[in-house]
């Protein structure tokens, strides 16, 4: 009989403040700035707001890249 296989699962999305806190280092107000801003990777699940772990990646390489050129959040 096959074992199964140990999934080792990241989750996809996270609660602004757990991202806000723990993936971006910044307070869970500034969270919540950033989630208002266009182009940043929230999501609305019924009453909550999950940000993308992919997308904040994305969001993150995008950031730094015009960061860069001069311009701040």
């Amino acid at each position: 009989m096959n074992k199964p296989k140990e999934l080792n699962m990241e989750p996809l999305a996270v609660s602004v403040p757990y991202a806000a806190v723990n993936l971006l280092g910044v307070s869970k107000t500034k969270g919540y700035q950033l989630a208002k801003m266009p182009g940043f990777p929230v999501v609305k699940v019924g009453g909550r707001m999950l940000v993308s772990v992919k997308g904040l990646e994305r969001w993150l390489e995008t950031m730094t890249t015009i960061s860069n050129t001069g311009v701040s959040l």
